[in-house]
């Protein structure tokens, strides 16, 4: 982390500490530049480190940790708890977008190995849920009315081949589309409009139907 990060940090942790968001909100906007409108509030205990910050009638709640390069946070979106994010270029929300609770979201901005592609997309009223974790090697966008990320499920933007080289590649999701708990979603995985995918299931290719889709089978063996 650069001496100017370290600085930001510091000055973020110290903002999150403050009891009134009033004098939050001026802090942020005065020392570390945030456009946080009147509508929008973040809770104490929570630490936001970026770049860029933009925030029309949002809400971040407590204990969130995330350093990220730009957030944009639209009309009702909202940040839950105990969420940790770092490695971000760009956390977009959309319009009455969430994130729930406990979930990783990872990158590699800022790093060695950065891409320039680390980009976190949900679209308006899309979710994600519970305790999920979101590799972003590269990016992963939902459309709108997207519901994903129940407990255990893992979208992973990049991997390796058998002679140790890298690989990476875009999620794609598009609208009305619910991911259930436990899935993994791997790269160059694009999901269309109006599908299901159940508990469970290992997604390794595009989806271009609508319809219901597990990836096992319930067998007897004796």
């Amino acid at each position: 982390m650069h001496r100017t990060q370290r600085g930001r940090l510091l000055v973020a942790i110290l903002v999150a500490m403050l009891p009134f968001f009033a004098i939050r909100r001026l802090l942020y906007r005065t020392l570390l530049k945030y456009d946080i409108d009147a509508e929008s509030r973040i809770a104490p205990f929570t630490v936001l480190v970026a770049r860029k910050v933009t925030m029309r009638g949002a809400r971040i709640g407590m204990f969130n940790m995330l350093v990220l390069d730009q957030l944009d946070m639209a009309a009702g979106s909202r940040i839950r708890m105990l969420n940790r994010a770092q490695g971000i270029r760009t956390l977009r929300l959309a319009e009455d977008a969430f994130i729930l609770n406990s979930n990783f979201i990872g990158g590699t901005w800022g790093g060695p190995l950065q891409t320039g592609d680390e980009v976190l997309d949900l679209g308006p009223r899309s979710q994600l849920t519970l305790r999920a974790f979101v590799d972003l090697n590269d990016s992963v966008s939902f459309g709108a009315d997207v519901v994903a990320g129940g407990v255990g499920t893992q979208f992973w933007t990049h991997g390796f081949d058998c002679y140790r080289n890298r690989i990476r590649g875009a999620i794609r999701v598009a609208d009305t589309v619910f991911i259930g708990a436990g899935c993994m979603v791997l790269p160059n995985v694009s999901i269309c409009s109006e599908v299901t995918v159940g508990a469970g299931s290992v997604v390794h290719r595009p989806i271009i139907e609508p319809g219901l889709y597990v990836s096992s089978q319930l067998v007897q063996k004796g």
